[in-house]
């Protein structure tokens, strides 16, 4: 009992002189003292950053205050629907963080870089954010016919490099057009859309831009053991080795493709069509209706060939490129506005052509013409069966005219 005494009245004590302590001070005292110890800390650098919280404002998909990105959301169906750039910067950690099977929809034109290239396809001036590649992909990735613009990375180190690394087998990456890029790699394996393809499908897909690689390159994949089909690349492409304007190395399908490119001719195994076109026991490496400008690049279209090459797959001229001719032979996907389009188009205004005989009948005539020009010729097969079908009534009636004149002159006589 003693003992509890004295602890209550040692605390009672120790209260009273602290009460006094403070008192005796001028209001404001400690307040003052409090935010100079932390100033002299701040000045010292002995205090950690506390971070704030705050509301996300986002610009293209980048949180103006900390650089956050914002997240794609996921429809019905359960695809992340993406719109800006942060949402696609997001999409490709998640999927590099082990969601390899997530599935995408573009939903709007997305700019990661303005302003990448100049004029002459070099690299401009300005610090660019660079792009880390999907790395592994088992998912379906639809771009809906929108354009990625001005993807850019420049590395010393890192292999497999595109807007994917590998597309894995079962996995599809269509309708995406990809401009103003740049992608540079000092080792090897760069696609302008994938670098690896390794049984999936790359499909109405197009690469405009400069790739720069050790070896094995491609417009749009470097390395295929899949299906490519429905693309094209318009392209600088420089390196030393399995050079391609769709692909580098190929071992499996291209079809309905065409390059429109440069190439660095002093590097080896260069084609504009495909580097390197081989087969295998479980591959065909198998190239059909592909073109490419004979007129910029006058080289062969595979480079070295070990499989097979239909007779289809040949060079054009900038003109036959420009008439409207390539477009109808690439078939459905493509298309074309002659006298605007230097090239086909992805889902383009559709062409069509007519075989006509002039001169007499002596010279067989190619001739190209739009959906318009198509109407015309429907109108003008309508009015030719008019005519057919008129002619015909008049015949019927002048025989059944002249039926009855026979009935009359037999019953005369």
């Amino acid at each position: 009992m003693i003992e509890k005494f004295k602890k209550i009245a040692a605390f009672t004590s120790a209260a009273v002189m602290m009460t006094a302590t403070f008192l005796y001070f001028p209001s404001g005292t400690f307040k003052r003292m409090s935010l100079g110890i932390l100033a002299n800390a701040l000045d010292e650098g002995e205090l950690p950053f506390i971070p704030t919280e705050h509301t996300h404002k986002y610009e293209n998909g980048f949180c103006t205050k900390c650089e956050a990105k914002e997240e794609a959301k996921q429809n019905t169906n359960g695809y992340y629907e993406i719109s800006n750039a942060g949402q696609l910067y997001s999409f490709a950690e998640k999927v590099n963080n082990g969601e390899k099977s997530a599935n995408a929809i573009l939903t709007a034109d997305i700019i990661l870089n303005e302003n990448v290239l100049k004029d002459d396809g070099t690299l401009n001036d300005g610090d660019f954010k660079e792009w880390t590649p999907i790395k592994s992909y088992n998912g379906t990735f639809d771009g809906q016919g929108h354009t990625i613009s001005g993807l850019y990375r420049d590395s010393s180190s890192y292999q497999n490099y595109g807007l994917f690394g590998n597309l894995n087998e079962g996995s599809s990456v269509s309708n995406i057009v990809v401009t103003d890029s740049y992608i540079v790699t000092y080792s090897i394996c760069a696609g302008g859309i994938v670098a690896n393809n390794y049984g999936g499908t790359i499909s109405n897909c197009s690469f405009s831009g400069f790739i720069s690689a050790g070896e094995k390159i491609g417009g749009i994949c470097s390395w295929n053991l899949g299906t490519i089909k429905d693309c094209y690349s318009d392209a600088k492409i420089i390196g030393l080795d399995w050079i391609g304007g769709i692909v580098g190395i190929n071992y499996e399908l291209i079809e309905n493709c065409f390059s429109n490119i440069s190439i660095d001719i002093s590097a080896d195994c260069v084609g504009s069509i495909v580097g390197s076109n081989d087969a295998s026991q479980y591959h065909t490496g198998r190239i059909r209706n592909s073109y490419f400008n004979n007129t910029i690049y006058n080289g062969k279209a595979v480079g070295e060939n070990n499989s097979n090459v239909d007779e289809d797959v040949l060079g054009k001229t900038t003109e036959q490129f420009a008439s409207g001719e390539v477009a109808f032979l690439l078939g459905d996907a493509f298309g074309q506005t002659i006298g605007t389009d230097e090239i086909p188009v992805l889902g383009g205004q559709k062409v069509y052509n007519v075989k006509k005989y002039s001169d007499c009948g002596k010279q067989l005539k190619w001739v190209l013409f739009t959906v318009i020009q198509k109407k015309i010729l429907h109108l003008h097969t309508i009015i030719q069966t008019a005519e057919y079908v008129m002619y015909a009534m008049h015949l019927k009636t002048e025989k059944t005219a002249l039926n009855r004149h026979l009935f009359r002159l037999q019953t005369a006589l």
